[in-house]
């Protein structure tokens, strides 16, 4: 058995919604890491402002792109599972580095051409 990307198992046929829900555990393992390695800096914030940082939403940020590419959150597509992560690629680079990036964009990609 491969080892498994963000909970899903590459070795096999994927479904859309298996990617898909891989990408939201890939945002969601980097926000909860952002969060980590800026606590210093998170902790000058107003109380609300990190409040809002710590609760976004992963998946609602996710359906949003999916929104933005004429896709559909809940019925995903090979197509549109490519464009919400060249989007999404676009959007991480506000706050992960190039390299990290690059690395979770291809593992996805892995994925998505399991589909």
């Amino acid at each position: 058995m491969a080892k498994k990307i963000f909970g899903v198992d590459p070795g096999k046929s994927l479904k859309p919604k298996e990617v898909r829900d891989a990408i939201v555990q890939c945002f969601k393992a980097a926000h909860q890491r952002i969060i980590k390695e800026n606590k210093g800096i998170l902790k000058e914030l107003e109380p609300e402002e990190l409040e809002e940082i710590k609760n976004l939403d992963i998946k609602e940020l996710i359906r949003f792109y999916f929104e933005k590419v004429g896709g559909d959150f809940d019925k995903p597509t090979k197509k549109s599972l490519k464009a919400v992560c060249d989007h999404l690629r676009g959007y991480a680079r506000n706050f992960r580095s190039e390299e990290a990036i690059r690395q979770n964009y291809n593992q996805i990609m892995v994925l998505i051409n399991r589909i």
